[in-house]
């Protein structure tokens, strides 16, 4: 591995790794790296994938002996990536990690290992490895348990996810993985990407939880047959299938009663027929010539991520483009943020009928409707979703029938920060 001039103990045949400053970086026929490159008291490593750690000479990116060289050798497994906790260089395998430290060795590498310091936590995934606010965090493998998430700082390992997490991880296909870090409104959140489960996971430092993030993006337009009006229900009958999901988001465009264009969270009726709320009360049928834009939701995409001065930027995996991350805008560049929670199962401590009468949303009051429904078979089928008023005193349904075991679950997908605390249910 070398920089600047490929020096003859490399051969003949090489490949060229990457440039940084103008500079190519060489990896010969049995020196293909692993991810992650590790600056420590003036030395830059880097590891292959046979567990030799190479360095850079001291304050010289350009140069590398053949001789600045240690082996990751305490335990076999293969090498997966190698990576900075605190003072500590730290080379994680398969099932183990190796720690090492800066020995001052005038000959070879300066590095010495930390025997003490092994552990039998090693990583499923070298890109998952995120190091924020010197806290390492990674997608790790055990022989015994299996796959989770570990947090280390220095060398002290802890474990970060929880069953459910673990459970997921262990069932994905982990070939293309993505993370990134970054700190909104105080909130230090690791986010991991895994691409060939069209799936990301968010991990709060602060308040030690697990999210799901998600992006949507535009779909092809659909042309839409005709939008009638009765009282605040809006119906609207499209010329094809409009691919839609009761509770989806879908934007109007075209009518010239602009009463009825935008952004609006749908009831679905059958493969072309959804329904929508209004305040207002535009002539009936619209005219003009309308579509609808149903959205696709895959994984957060936004994958490399940075802090500028006060902002956090992020650059965009398919497009290439750097966006900025602020909290106070509340579409994902036009499009929507599909925020979604679901309760634990309820019983109430019995599984005696119980009578539902409402369900209230304790939440602050902004210009905006969710949706809510509730599922009584372990999330099997659901109701059909119901609209709530966020700007009212008590935005709430009624009329929620009978059940033994309940879970509620509410969705939002407007252009409104939402700030929901809790459901408060009445219950007999």
């Amino acid at each position: 591995i070398v920089s600047g001039d490929r020096p003859a103990w490399l051969g003949p045949a090489y490949t060229v790794l990457g440039t940084l400053g103008g500079t190519a970086f060489w990896f010969t026929s049995g020196y293909t790296p692993v991810p992650g490159a590790v600056y420590l008291d003036g030395f830059y490593y880097i590891m292959d994938t046979n567990s030799r750690i190479w360095n850079s000479n001291l304050d010289d990116l350009t140069t590398w002996a053949s001789t600045g060289l240690i082996t990751a050798n305490q335990f076999g497994g293969q090498p997966v990536a190698l990576s900075r906790s605190q003072n500590y260089v730290v080379a994680f395998k398969e099932y183990t990690t190796e720690f090492f430290y800066n020995a001052g060795n005038a000959t070879g590498s300066p590095l010495s290992p930390v025997p003490n310091a092994f552990t039998q936590i090693g990583c499923a995934q070298g890109f998952s490895i995120q190091d924020i606010e010197g806290a390492v965090l990674w997608i790790s493998r055990s022989e015994a348990a299996g796959r989770g998430v570990h947090m280390m700082r220095g060398i002290d390992q802890v474990k970060v996810s929880t069953p459910d997490i673990d459970r997921v991880l262990n069932a994905c296909d982990l070939t293309t993985v993505y993370s990134g870090s970054i700190n909104l409104d105080g909130h230090r959140l690791y986010i991991v990407s895994i691409v060939n489960e069209d799936l990301t996971l968010a991990y709060d430092l602060d308040s030690k939880r697990w999210y799901e993030w998600s992006i949507y993006a535009a779909a092809a337009n659909v042309n839409v047959t005709s939008i009638t009006r009765d009282g605040t229900l809006v119906t609207v009958t499209c010329a094809a299938p409009h691919g839609l999901v009761d509770g989806d988001p879908a934007t109007i465009a075209g009518a010239t009663q602009t009463e009825y264009n935008g952004l609006q969270q749908v009831n679905v009726v059958s493969s072309a027929v959804f329904t929508y709320e209004i305040a207002t009360t535009p002539a009936t049928p619209a005219t003009g010539t309308i579509t609808v834009t149903p959205y696709t939701e895959t994984y957060y995409k936004y994958v490399f991520m940075t802090g500028y001065k006060d902002y956090n930027v992020a650059l965009h995996v398919s497009d290439g483009e750097m966006y900025l991350i602020d909290p106070s805008v509340h579409l994902d560049d036009g499009n929507p943020i599909n925020f979604l929670t679901r309760s634990q199962r309820l019983d109430g401590g019995s599984l005696d009928y119980k009578r539902m009468s409402r369900a209230t949303l304790i939440s602050d009051r902004i210009a905006s409707t969710a949706m809510i429904r509730y599922s009584d078979d372990d999330a099997q089928t659901w109701s059909n979703y119901r609209q709530v008023d966020l700007s009212i005193a008590e935005p709430m349904v009624r009329r929620l029938g009978a059940f033994r075991r309940r879970q509620m679950e509410v969705r939002h997908v407007k252009n409104a920060l939402v700030d929901m605390q809790a459901i408060e249910m009445e219950i007999a």
